[in-house]
């Protein structure tokens, strides 16, 4: 009997949360200065959104962007230090913004890091986790993992100090 309460509250306390979950969303900027770019990343990071990187079809796109409010940006830098670099992951750290791999002639394995946006340091061009970009990564527990990518990996890699 108490195994057949827990399940019926579970089942009534995960119907209440799927119903009151908000699925909306409002364009905040139709056309808002940032450039036209797909694959780049955003994090938020000391009350700014930051816009980092991307690629079009020019190519790379070294540039960093933010914004307190979404609708008004401005240019933190447009030739950031880690240049051609694309398809990376980005994550916020220790009180640094992170870029973890990515691609420019072929897959990398850098670590950048940023306190501004502006000034990138490149931490190792040499990460254990290998060449490669289209990974995911997040942070966890005390440090950060990234996962899978190209080439083909289905490794799980995590760093306490990037």
């Amino acid at each position: 009997m108490r195994k057949l309460i827990l399940i019926l509250l579970c089942i009534f306390a995960s119907s209440a949360i799927k119903a009151n979950t908000i699925e909306s969303w409002r364009l905040v900027h139709p056309e808002a200065d940032i450039p036209g770019v797909y694959a780049a990343q955003a994090l938020f990071f000391k009350g700014h959104i930051y816009l980092i990187g991307g690629f079009n079809a020019s190519g790379s796109v070294p540039e960093v962007h933010r914004s307190t409010n979404g609708f008004t940006w401005e240019a933190v830098t447009k030739s950031a230090s880690f240049g051609d670099l694309h398809f990376f992951t980005a994550e916020v750290f220790d009180d640094h913004m992170y870029l973890l791999g990515g691609c420019d002639s072929s897959p990398r394995a850098y670590v950048y890091r940023s306190a501004n946006g502006a000034d990138w340091e490149l931490v190792t061009g040499n990460a254990a986790f290998g060449g490669r970009c289209l990974h995911a990564s997040s942070t966890f527990g005390d440090g950060m993992v990234i996962l899978g990518g190209y080439p083909p990996a289905y490794d799980v890699w995590y760093s306490e100090d990037g």
